[in-house]
């Protein structure tokens, strides 16, 4: 007997027969259909023909995004689950990296399930803007995504070449968002957003993460990713090994033999 799969079906309505919808649809199967890991969302079955195109997907409960702002005032999330959902997230962009870059990551498409466990689970979605690559990415619209999110070198007008670092830049503003519990640049639009980071060269206030939640190390990682070179941010696989160390000491000293 077959187990059954409780799924989500992810539908668009096409209005002629080449839509900006269903370009985004298509690029999300062609990334999805390559991939098998943990922490990525599952495609168990697509249909891009007709006038309702969709995506079946395997269903989890919530998002990040919910998971933080979900109730009356925003959640403050133990240091513990931040680590744990950062580190989930940087073994899904580890398992991606460098042939396939997200390029709109944000808790909305961090996908987690039972959320009141200290350890989710949590599933990379929405791949939508994602592109498949060698090791850059030339592309005619590097500014695409969500703006608090955003990598200096994507407002650059002259810039049109992107690596899979513009995601490491927008896993350290959401690692910050987790600490601080506070919405990143909140009530500034995609020029003023920009504006800050590109050309004044700010970065998130750090001092909203409380030292009792952010560590030095922690504070390193997302300083990191931050940096205004992309070359100089750590890839990846790199945030997987200091976030593992991170949970390890943080268990030897809450927890001591």
């Amino acid at each position: 007997m077959q187990e059954e799969q409780v799924v989500t079906c992810q539908k668009m309505e096409a209005t002629g027969p080449v839509t900006t919808a269903a370009r985004k649809m298509g690029q999300e199967v062609e990334v999805l259909a390559r991939c098998q890991h943990p922490n990525v969302i599952r495609l168990l079955a697509a249909s891009l023909n007709g006038p309702r195109p969709c995506l079946v997907m395997e269903l989890m409960e919530s998002s990040l995004d919910r998971m933080l702002y979900g109730g009356e005032e925003p959640r403050v999330l133990p240091l513990p689950t931040v680590l744990h959902i950062a580190l989930q997230v940087a073994q899904a962009l580890a398992y991606l990296h460098p042939t396939i870059l997200h390029r709109d990551l944000k808790p909305g498409n961090i996908l987690v399930s039972q959320i009141e466990n200290p350890k989710p689970i949590v599933k990379l979605a929405d791949f939508g803007l994602s592109r498949l690559r060698s090791h850059t990415l030339v592309t005619r619209c590097p500014e695409v995504g969500t703006a608090a999110y955003m990598a200096p070198e994507t407002f650059e007008v002259t810039n049109h070449i992107i690596t899979d670092r513009a995601d490491v830049y927008a896993f350290g503003v959401i690692l910050w968002e987790m600490l601080s519990g506070c919405q990143p640049w909140k009530g500034l639009n995609l020029v003023q957003v920009a504006f800050t980071i590109s050309l004044l060269k700010h970065r998130l206030p750090m001092d909203r993460l409380p030292p009792e939640r952010c560590p030095p190390r922690l504070l390193g990682i997302i300083e990191a990713c931050w940096e205004e070179d992309p070359a100089r941010r750590p890839a990846a696989a790199e945030l997987v090994k200091k976030l593992l160390l991170l949970q390890e000491v943080w268990t030897a000293d809450v927890h001591p033999p």
